[in-house]
């Protein structure tokens, strides 16, 4: 897990710390269901934050966040 976080880029940093590690796991296991449902409705709001979000200059990771 750790690798796979290192490797991906992201606009906002992320510190690699057990908190954060805690949430990677917390995420992929109990709430994964929940999680996976919360993607994909928010998938169809993606393109518009994504434009909006150019528009303004902030980085796109911040469109995950809500």
């Amino acid at each position: 897990m750790t690798a796979d976080l290192a490797a991906t880029q992201h606009d906002v940093p992320i510190p690699l710390n057990e908190r954060v590690f805690a949430y990677v796991e917390l995420f992929q296991g109990r709430l994964r269901e929940w999680f996976e449902a919360g993607l994909r409705r928010g998938t169809q709001y993606l393109p518009m934050i994504s434009r909006c979000s150019a528009r303004r200059g902030l980085p796109l990771d911040l469109a995950y966040i809500p």
